[in-house]
């Protein structure tokens, strides 16, 4: 498979890829249909001692099926306009699906240009106007991917995953003014994702605005805090957010790679009697992968209940394992001796998200796409 180049975790949204026919969430009328069922059904499969036609006219060995064939790309615009987004949306996905394996061809960017030309719904052309402009940038192709992703923040100016794009995309090309332009308006729209707001200061930093960054930095630790207070905060004995709320605010957490948020997410783990909760926080520290969750970690198996907890534990102990963070959560730093992680002040924190590290394109399972609020 191939490797990640464009990793954007927080602002990465699921996946829309039909067009219409639901309401969405803030009442509009694009929004996403039920996956569209594939052109060709599967083969049934051979008996014993005979064949199954094949799309080469040998036919299959018996026992095997033979490959469903894929959706037919259009071959004039006739064809193209007769499409419905149903069918728009299969071939976008059916080109998406390859990208697991090889990177994008002629023949994909040729689909992909097609239905984001001919789709009717907003969503779907913002995917494929998406997948084309990684595919850019994943080539070296760095203006036109930011023309791409410019296409993207202006058809759907609120939706976070084509600010995030574009802000990265504009930063490759030391556009940094642009960038952070792209970036503030990213954390705009989503001011619990902790990872914007920690790129959002490095590229002031680049762009020169360095007073501006120690303000951007200093808003990611009161927005880090306040996430810390909506996940343990308690009136009378009581949880002042609900199950789901204080989930939520553990994953965002998980982009906060200093030792207070550490403690919290394993005190909030030792004693939230939500199951809900306790699952997003051993995914938290999954994502963080801090080898010193370890031994809690393992710990907590032997004392929790929820089957659904017990499965995310073991993954993120697996998770830990495979690629661990060579630093611990231990005690808060004292009198500035500083301690095993520490949170950011005026500047990033030394192991917070980079620009510089951002790579290109984003991984085929992984593809930033527009959704319907």
């Amino acid at each position: 498979m191939r490797a990640c180049t464009f990793c954007l975790v927080g602002c990465l949204v699921g996946c829309l890829v039909a067009a219409c026919g639901k309401p969405s969430s803030s009442g509009g009328a694009d929004a996403s249909t039920e996956d569209a069922q594939p052109v060709a059904a599967k083969p049934e499969p051979a008996k014993s001692g005979e064949t199954a036609d094949a799309p080469d006219g040998k036919g299959t060995p018996a026992g095997k099926e033979a490959p469903a064939a894929g959706p037919t790309t259009p071959s004039t615009v006739a064809e193209w306009s007769a499409l419905g987004d149903d069918e728009l949306a299969a071939l976008y996905r059916a080109v998406t699906a390859r990208l697991e394996e090889a990177p994008l061809d002629d023949a994909g960017a040729a689909t992909l240009e097609g239905v984001a030309a001919h789709a009717k719904d907003v969503h779907l052309r913002a995917n494929a106007w998406l997948a084309l402009g990684s595919a850019a940038q994943d080539r070296g192709d760095v203006p036109a991917a930011v023309a791409l992703f410019s296409r993207v923040t202006a058809a759907l100016p609120d939706e976070p995953a084509g600010h995030a794009v574009l802000a990265l995309a504009l930063a490759a090309q030391e556009d940094y003014e642009a960038a952070v332009a792209s970036q503030r308006r990213l954390v705009a729209l989503d001011p619990d994702d902790l990872q914007a707001w920690l790129i959002w200061g490095e590229l002031q930093v680049k762009a020169g605005q360095s007073e501006e960054a120690a303000k951007v930095y200093a808003g990611y630790e009161a927005r880090r805090k306040g996430l810390l207070d909506g996940l343990t905060l308690q009136r009378e004995g009581a949880y002042t957010l609900r199950p789901e709320d204080r989930a939520a605010c553990a994953m965002a957490l998980s982009a906060a790679p200093d030792n207070g948020t550490a403690m919290a997410l394993l005190y909030a783990l030792s004693s939230d009697p939500d199951p809900r909760v306790r699952e997003a926080l051993v995914t938290a520290m999954g994502i963080q992968r801090f080898e010193g969750y370890l031994a809690p970690l393992e710990h907590h198996l032997t004392v929790e209940t929820d089957p659904d907890t017990k499965v995310a534990t073991l993954r993120a102990i697996g998770e830990i394992r495979a690629q661990p963070v060579q630093t611990r959560p231990g005690p808060s730093p004292v009198d500035g001796d500083g301690g095993p992680l520490q949170p950011p002040a005026a500047s990033a924190p030394d192991d917070a998200p980079s620009v510089k590290d951002a790579p290109a394109t984003p991984a085929p399972d992984r593809t930033p796409e527009a959704r319907a609020r």
